[in-house]
């Protein structure tokens, strides 16, 4: 078969990215500026430092991984689409990976790569590309294969898997009208005969080739030896005889993980009593395709990804084991029916010693001549128009063509999203911009949202677009802009510049991330001018704080992602409740809510209601209630009558004596969901095995909703100190939440002006001002049309809350001369 030109990452000339990072293979390269203090240690995802991980291992878009073991090294490969191009990750226990090599630079299987189209172009690559590599070592050679859905399926080979690559092999190239492929993976047969299975475009069936040996050529038309329901994923082995196949059906976002064997390689293959290992609980739906993989130790763990927004499909890691007759098990039953869910916490493989906490390389200061193996251009890099040697220190980006949108701008360089919180930030140089040129910081999707300048007549121009709007800022005076965007998934992502590298103004409304194109959400770097005037932008660095292992951004779970001092009182109306809105706590299946309640009488309130919904979809939630002997009554899931579980406490409660409550919702190493209630600090019931673990979606979460039985009569309770965790508290953390203090909290951001007379007026309208609380805010600074005077000018914010706490902010006004 043809070799096709894919470029190797050991082939680049010119402007190509090559296979290490400055700072040594898949090493993060520290940036000369940061963000500001940055958090080390167990992130929010991965390794936990006290020989556990949380799920996911990998919380980042490694769509269709596939793993492998060398020894003691473990190597994975996942799907890149339109991205340039594959890399290989290298782990030492499966928990922590760092970035080693890459596969390609370029996909010139066809010049349709080379330019971004729009989605509705008939020839546009967005989403096509690598489709679900493989990865084997055989013979003494690192093996991958995939397929695309346009072109064929292609092989490569090394002898060190992070590089150099061999140029792509076409292995098969479609005929015209012909149905794609997807997902292959090969298998060297005791006697030497290879074979290839894959499935069809669209999910199944599954078909097996026999195969040369050396990878290259198909020997046959393929054999179907499996159809089932979207029956894709297909990875093949053998052991003790037998052949295994390991796919999921039923689809994506819902589907399971199956295992089917066979006594021969083309089939019957039958699973054991025709039911999936793996299936969605704990709080996770659709643990969908992956890699299975031994440790030295004897263990067996299984890899698989997790479809999860704006974010992408992330990396779990199950633990696995075979049965005495030679079936598969994956992850753990916690609910008894036979059928594994997958872990939250767990204890890490046995790999014989610990390793140290590490995540894939984010933040570059562009001080080598290549760059950093976490960066991945747009199709098909241009070479000459991007360089780190013409100005030292500096990634130079030179616009092609005559592009005005930054979604089908060539040369956009981005990388993956880790976490799902952080904040990116970079510096640019815009003294060499050109009349017409758009430089800046982008986030791409199903669109470009990006903060930017613009060159328009000479004059450069802070300019933005989020959210499907455009903004606009100040002129730019000096040369350099520094660029922002603060990312939260689950309660909203912003962009923001500024002129000083201190101080940052929001612009534009909040950022609409998705999962587009089979990718989720990237950050990155572009140029683009729509004239074709070329013109030079410089960026100095480029940070990234995430909420991995040591991965600079604040932990979100451990402070509270929502709070309310109180006191809240209510009346027993239909209406007598706070209302805190559909996205208090991320999708978890930890979680902990603590409060403080006083009631009137026994049996008269349902404090927390409807706070998430139930794993499987059912529109219950929870709700806390006191019955007419004092006992109170943890519901957790299901709005019809008996679909809950119930954890009670008796005696629990006196009318008029407040009581500290704090419901802690945990899925322990052993992957059992656990459920605990403390009433004052102390554990007084505890219920494992809840069958239906809760996870938040956009379920209202209300305080104070009156019970039904008591809407219609006299009633008065109040809640206090109502506080929510996205993770469960130990007995040492609930004990201390009441000394917490609960103030309210309120933010600014400052506000620069230059002027040509002695005084100018300042918009504070692109002022912070933040508040989760029930607060009224105020402030002192003079009325709109204020003309502020050369210097600094202080204004106050005060936010109250219901019982007359307050917080202060100072906003500084600065007013220079042009």
């Amino acid at each position: 078969m043809p070799r096709v030109r894919g470029t190797p990452a050991s082939a680049r000339a010119g402007g190509t990215p090559a296979a290490a990072s400055p700072a040594g293979p898949g090493m993060t390269a520290v940036p000369r500026h940061s963000a500001g203090p940055r958090r080390t240690g167990p992130g929010v995802w991965g390794d936990q430092g006290d020989g556990t991980y949380r799920n996911p291992v990998l919380d980042a878009d490694f769509s269709d991984p596939d793993v492998i073991r060398v020894g003691d090294d473990f190597y994975l490969v996942s799907s890149e689409f339109h991205l340039m191009g594959m890399v290989v990750l290298h782990s030492k226990d499966l928990v922590n990976w760092r970035y080693l090599g890459r596969v390609y630079d370029r996909l010139d299987i066809s010049p349709h790569y080379d330019r971004p189209r729009p989605p509705s172009d008939p020839d546009t690559r967005y989403g096509k590309g690598s489709w679900a590599p493989v990865i084997r070592h055989h013979d003494g050679l690192f093996w991958i294969w995939f397929c695309t859905p346009t072109e064929g399926c292609f092989m490569t080979t090394a002898r060190d898997p992070a590089g150099p690559w061999a140029p792509l092999t076409a292995v098969k190239l479609y005929a015209p009208g012909e149905h794609p492929w997807e997902d292959p993976c090969p298998l060297w047969d005791d006697d030497g005969q290879a074979y290839l299975g894959h499935s069809l475009k669209g999910a199944g069936p599954i078909i097996v080739h026999r195969m040369s040996p050396d990878g290259r050529t198909l020997l046959d038309e393929g054999t179907t030896v499996y159809t089932g329901p979207n029956a894709e994923g297909t990875k093949l082995y053998k052991r003790d005889g037998r052949y295994y196949l390991v796919i999921p059906e039923n689809g994506v976002s819902a589907g399971d993980q199956w295992v089917l064997r066979s006594d021969s390689i083309l089939g019957p293959y039958t699973s054991e009593n025709g039911t999936p290992v793996l299936h969605s609980g704990n709080g996770v739906p659709g643990p969908h395709q992956g890699g299975l993989v031994d440790t030295p130790s004897g263990e067996w763990w299984f890899l698989h990804f997790q479809e999860n927004g704006a974010l992408g499909r992330v990396v779990w890691l199950e633990p696995a084991h075979w049965t005495a007759d030679g079936w598969l098990r994956i992850g753990v039953d916690g609910d008894g029916d036979g059928i594994g869910e997958p872990v939250i916490n767990h204890r890490k493989p046995d790999t014989g010693r610990a390793h140290p906490l590490t995540a894939p390389a984010t933040g570059d200061d562009f001080t080598g001549s290549t760059l950093g193996l976490q960066w991945e251009w747009n199709h098909n890099p241009v070479d000459g128009h991007w360089s780190l040697t013409e100005r030292p220190g500096h990634l130079r980006l030179i616009p092609a063509g005559a592009e005005a949108d930054p979604f089908l701008a060539q040369g956009t360089l981005t990388q993956k999203l880790l976490g799902r919180t952080g904040t990116v930030t970079t510096e640019l140089d815009t003294s060499r911009m050109a009349d017409g040129q758009l430089a800046g910081l982008l986030h791409l999707c199903s669109t470009a949202q990006w903060v930017g300048v613009t060159r328009t007549g000479g004059v450069r121009r802070i300019t933005a677009s989020a959210g499907g709007t455009a903004a606009t800022g100040p002129v730019v005076r000096g040369e350099r802009v520094w660029l922002r965007s603060t990312l939260d998934l689950d309660r909203g992502s912003h962009l923001h510049y500024s002129l000083d590298g201190v101080h940052f103004t929001r612009v534009g409304p909040a950022l609409t991330l998705d999962f587009a194109f089979w990718k989720g959400t990237k950050a990155g770097l572009f140029t683009c001018n729509g004239t074709g005037g070329g013109g030079i932008a410089d960026f100095a660095w480029f940070d990234y704080a995430h909420d991995g292992p040591d991965g600079g951004a604040p932990r979100y779970d451990t402070a509270p992602v929502w709070t309310c001092a109180g006191p809240v009182s209510f009346t027993g109306s239909p209406d007598s409740y706070l209302d805190a809105g559909t996205t208090a706590c991320p999708q978890t299946s930890e979680l902990t809510v603590a409060f403080t309640m006083t009631a009137d009488r026994y049996g008269a309130m349902a404090p927390v209601d409807r706070l998430p919904a139930t794993a499987d979809g059912r529109a219950g939630g929870w709700s806390v209630a006191l019955d007419a002997e004092g006992g109170l009554s943890w519901v957790i899931g299901g709005a019809a009558p008996g679909t809950g579980t119930s954890v009670r406490v008796p005696g629990a409660y006196r009318p008029g004596r407040p009581v500290r409550v704090a419901c802690t919702l945990a899925v322990g190493l052993d992957g059992v969901p656990t459920a605990a209630v403390y009433l004052d600090g102390v554990c007084r019931a505890r219920r494992a095995g809840i069958p239906g673990t809760v996870m938040n979606t956009a379920t209202p979460l209300r305080l104070g909703a009156p019970s039904t039985a008591y809407r219609d009569r006299p009633y008065a309770g109040a809640l206090a100190g109502v506080r929510i965790w996205a993770r469960a508290l130990d007995a040492a953390e609930i004990a201390a939440v009441p000394a917490e203090a609960t103030p309210p909290w309120i933010r600014v951001a400052d506000v620069e002006v230059r002027t040509d007379g002695p005084d100018a007026p300042a918009d504070l309208g692109r002022a912070e001002v933040g508040d989760r609380l029930p607060v009224s805010v105020a402030t002192d600074a003079p009325p709109p049309a204020y003309r502020y005077p050369l210097g600094t000018t202080t204004v106050t914010w005060t936010a109250t809350d219901a019982a007359g706490g307050t917080g202060t902010a100072e906003q500084r006004v600065v007013v220079r001369r042009r």
